[in-house]
């Protein structure tokens, strides 16, 4: 037996191809191998690419679950500010109550008296920081739906470019016929001739939605923090919401030029409701104070269905503004606005959710 399997490798290693020993005596380079330069794996896409690039947008599976996402969170960060705020407002409230009931009584201040002022008083100390975290996380849910809004059309953007040069390609690469007269010969008057297709350049598809995100991107940060958050629904909703937590209708709400200071960084405190909100010495500007209305100047009836426009402040009932603009208007109904005036007025409409 043990003759039979020597010989079995014997025939083994004698059916080998000579150098397939061990490493050892595998050839080796004499010195180091020069490598040509890198050039990254590219080919264009064919028409089943192209055409399951195209279907993306069609899918709003993901897209719609992030939006309803976001549209949740400002939803409840909105009814968070507001309950925080009241809950302050009412205990500041009480203590208040109490403190002119001792005055009219003459008495002083009881144990249950002390305690209460300094639940008051760390309430106090609380709810301010608490509220810049909502601010905050309301500004970084806006952002987050704008970049999903920019990533949309960057993708269509994208598409546009590949379909765009895909038609190109496959225009050139069939080939051309020219006429070429020969005197004397009428059978070679239509002679074809093929000219060599020109090379398109391929340009991949992440590159392409890389550059039309960064673009958008851009365009994005470029903007003023009154023009990302002061004209944007979900914000205006959110600081209305603050608002009447802290002052209920005490104290009417500032005007939106007001809520940022010139760093883009949210105005809290007295400056919210129109009070110091210019402190570098123009003591002559003056910004009235806007009073909510929750019916449409248009139709005069309570919103049931509120638009607003994000050029202006202004909101609008939808059967009532959508009536109004079929008409070919460009201006808005609102006497003595002027912002958006000989410009199309139709597509700044969205939806108003604080309604």
């Amino acid at each position: 037996m043990s003759g039979k399997r020597g010989g079995l490798l014997s025939n083994a290693r004698r059916n080998q191809p000579s150098g397939a020993g061990s490493a050892s005596g595998a050839r080796r380079p004499a010195g180091p191998v020069e490598l040509p330069i890198y050039q990254p794996p590219e080919c264009p896409l064919n028409d089943a690419a192209v055409k399951a690039l195209s279907s993306i947008p069609n899918n709003r599976t993901i897209s719609k679950k992030y939006e309803d996402h976001l549209r949740k969170s400002t939803e409840l960060l909105a009814n968070s500010v507001f309950a925080v705020n009241d809950r302050l407002r009412e205990r500041q409230g009480h203590v208040a109550m109490l403190e002119e009931r001792r005055q009219r009584k003459g008495a002083g201040k009881s144990d249950v008296d002390e305690i209460t002022d300094r639940a008051a008083e760390a309430l106090e100390g609380q709810v301010p920081g608490i509220t810049l975290k909502l601010e905050s996380a309301v500004r970084e849910a806006i952002d987050q739906e704008a970049e999903l809004a920019n990533n949309k059309a960057a993708v269509v953007a994208m598409i546009a470019q590949v379909n765009q040069d895909h038609d190109l390609r496959r225009q050139r690469s069939q080939p051309r016929r020219r006429q070429r007269h020969v005197e004397g010969d009428e059978d070679d008057a239509e002679a074809p001739m093929e000219d060599a297709p020109e090379e398109i350049p391929v340009a991949g598809a992440v590159d392409l939605l890389n550059a039309a995100a960064k673009d958008r991107t851009k365009e994005y940060n470029a903007m003023s923090a009154h023009q990302r958050y002061a004209l944007h629904n979900d914000y205006i909703h959110f600081k209305g919401l603050w608002h009447e937590g802290s002052h209920r209708d005490e104290i009417p709400l500032s005007d939106a030029s007001t809520w940022f200071d010139r760093d883009g960084n949210p105005v809290v405190g007295q400056d919210q409701d129109g009070a110091g909100a210019d402190d570098d010495g123009d003591a002559d500007l003056v910004v009235e104070r806007e009073v909510r209305s929750f019916t449409c100047p248009l139709s005069l009836r309570p919103l049931r269905a509120p638009y607003s426009s994000r050029k202006c402040k202004h909101t609008f009932e939808k059967e009532a503004i959508f009536e109004y603009l079929a008409n070919g208007v460009r201006q808005c109904p609102v006497a003595g606005c002027s912002q958006v005036r000989g410009e199309p007025y139709l597509g700044p409409f969205v939806p108003n959710r604080s309604g």
